[in-house]
């Protein structure tokens, strides 16, 4: 019989995972990680349940769940688990209540987590309610007010339990399945890692340049339900392949001669395409998250180096032998909404940035001009954006940008000021 309701309940959590996170589904780290914690909440609740079922830490799979994947998934699995819970300690009451509010709080108190001493506060809130439920419970019961002070006790250190196994458990996890928590991309975002020190003093305008980018990704990662801590913290390292070279770049140029005058135009888009290689290698190096590597390598698809293409057209004898091919970047084209999205702020603030006296209009027309031609090109097909999201992408970019490169009014100067300037 428990061995049908185990299968049974399972059968349910799994169809659910299928029917609405697909992606989830199909993804076998995420469907092993699922699994390795149902496992532990039952071994969890039956191993500490022989000394106090109030010992056992009921919060902390409900929040590894939730800061691995996401916390719809977390909390189906922990009410799911709270079936075999209740069965695991006997359909004691008090315990199913805690198992149930724990499962709740878990999965929702750490939605918007900024970092891991979030984790502390979140299971010692949990753990407060979860004793005042205990000891609500045990008078409800008629137990007595010393036994309902010591569950109510074993409660507080289940709580703590389960910071301590949130905690523990949660680099583990991280590194085990390859899963990029949001704890783990703010850390990235810190100004003071090597990586991103590194380009600020190599390649400074590279640096600026994809503070800008970063912050055009996170408002349109926003409007399209992507990530948004995501598509802001890639945006940091996708141009730290620049720090190879940084004086082939146009940003990183001021007060400085163009070396590209010197040399080749194909040498220039071997210079110019090699930042991708050189900055995935350089993720590589410094254990940079493998999602934040694919953005790296997708950012700019098999985008046309198209400045150097009309010049080496121009430049020949036979312009029709010039292969464009040799002028592309080796791709692929982005395969997430946060790596299209990337491609697109990259492209856009570097276009904005280099119109002269920029205007609601001209910036306007620039925008329209980089998301067409990489709609024309193909290099957003895979990136599952539709045309509505791509609309809604464009306004973002726009809102942003606008406020970034407006002009600022010139005011005439006051008479009275003047004369008393003379004077």
């Amino acid at each position: 019989g428990l061995g049908v309701l185990i299968v049974l309940v399972r059968f349910i959590q799994y169809i659910y995972i299928n029917k609405f996170y697909n992606e989830v589904f199909n993804d076998l780290n995420s469907l092993v990680l699922i699994s390795l914690n149902n496992c532990i909440a039952i071994l969890l609740a039956r191993s500490i349940y022989t000394i106090s079922p109030f010992l056992i830490p009921l919060a902390s799979i409900p929040m590894i769940l939730t800061l691995l994947l996401n916390y719809k998934i977390s909390l189906v699995t922990s009410l799911v688990n709270c079936i075999l819970i209740a069965v695991a300690v006997n359909f004691e009451v008090e315990i199913i209540l805690i198992a149930i509010m724990s499962a709740v709080l878990g999965s929702t108190i750490l939605r918007k987590m900024q970092e891991r001493n979030d984790i502390l506060y979140a299971s010692s809130y949990i753990a407060i309610i979860n004793v005042i439920l205990t000891f609500s419970a045990g008078f409800l019961l008629s137990n007595s007010v010393i036994d309902v002070s010591k569950k109510a006790l074993f409660t507080l250190i289940g709580g703590v339990l389960s910071a301590i196994l949130t905690i523990g458990l949660l680099p583990l996890f991280e590194n085990l399945f390859d899963i990029v928590t949001t704890i783990k991309l703010l850390e990235l975002s810190n100004p003071n890692n090597p990586l991103l020190k590194k380009l600020l003093l190599e390649a400074p305008g590279t640096y600026h340049h994809s503070i800008l980018v970063g912050n055009l990704a996170e408002v349109a990662a926003e409007v399209v339900n992507g990530n948004p801590v995501l598509a802001r913290v890639s945006a940091y390292y996708h141009d730290i392949g620049k720090t190879k070279r940084p004086y082939f770049f146009k940003e990183n140029q001021i007060g400085r001669e163009n070396p590209h005058d010197k040399i080749s135009p194909n040498l220039s888009t071997l210079i110019i395409t090699s930042h991708v290689k050189d900055g995935l290698e350089l993720a590589k190096e410094y254990k940079i998250p493998k999602v934040i590597q694919d953005i790296i390598q997708q950012h700019h698809g098999t985008s046309l180096v198209k400045y150097f293409y009309i010049t080496m057209k121009n430049n020949s004898e036979r312009p029709e032998d010039v292969n464009e091919e040799d002028f592309r970047y080796q791709g692929p084209i982005p395969k997430s909404k946060e790596a299209a999205i990337i491609m697109l702020a990259d492209g856009v603030e570097a276009a904005v940035r280099s119109i002269n006296e920029p205007t609601k209009g001209k910036i306007e027309e620039m925008v329209n001009k980089i998301i067409k031609a990489r709609l024309d090109e193909g290099q957003l097909d895979d990136c599952d954006l539709t045309l509505k999201e791509i609309g809604l992408i464009r306004d973002a970019f726009l809102k942003v940008l606008i406020s970034i490169y407006h002009q600022r009014i010139e005011y005439p100067e006051d008479k009275w000021i003047r004369d008393r300037r003379i004077k």
